[in-house]
């Protein structure tokens, strides 16, 4: 008997997620104060980008920062059914610049991979 494979299940909409310029706001008002996180600690805050996306900012050192935004449960739920398919999230490494008051990008998932993402993110956080 051989198994049945199933196509994944079609998502009608990919879920909007927030761009870089966008990513860079939340990474400001995380690092001045926090405004408009419904969650946070002393080096991470959440907050909820649309009905479907949440976005949270970790400081992985002085100045760096991870931007990610992610379905709460890690997956992308349409008409009650789960889509067939990896973790969605959108991610920014960032770095702000103390005497040029600008932030820099270190690496975008969409840019790199997210393999290669998740090895800088890991890099960033153990040094």
């Amino acid at each position: 008997m051989t198994k049945a494979t199933h196509p994944p299940i079609p998502c009608p909409e990919l879920p909007g997620f927030p761009s870089y310029d966008q990513a860079l706001v939340f990474a400001e008002r995380f690092r001045t104060s926090g405004e408009g996180a419904h969650r946070k600690g002393k080096r991470w805050a959440t907050a909820q980008w649309t009905e479907h996306l949440n976005v949270l900012a970790i400081q992985l050192q002085t100045n760096i920062y991870a931007i990610v935004a992610y379905p709460p449960a890690g997956q992308v739920i349409t008409e009650a059914k789960v889509a067939e398919v990896p973790v969605y999230y959108r991610g920014w490494l960032l770095q702000y610049g103390i005497r040029s008051q600008k932030w820099s990008l270190l690496a975008g998932s969409l840019e790199v991979g997210k393999g290669e993402f998740s090895r800088r993110w890991s890099e960033l956080q153990g040094a």
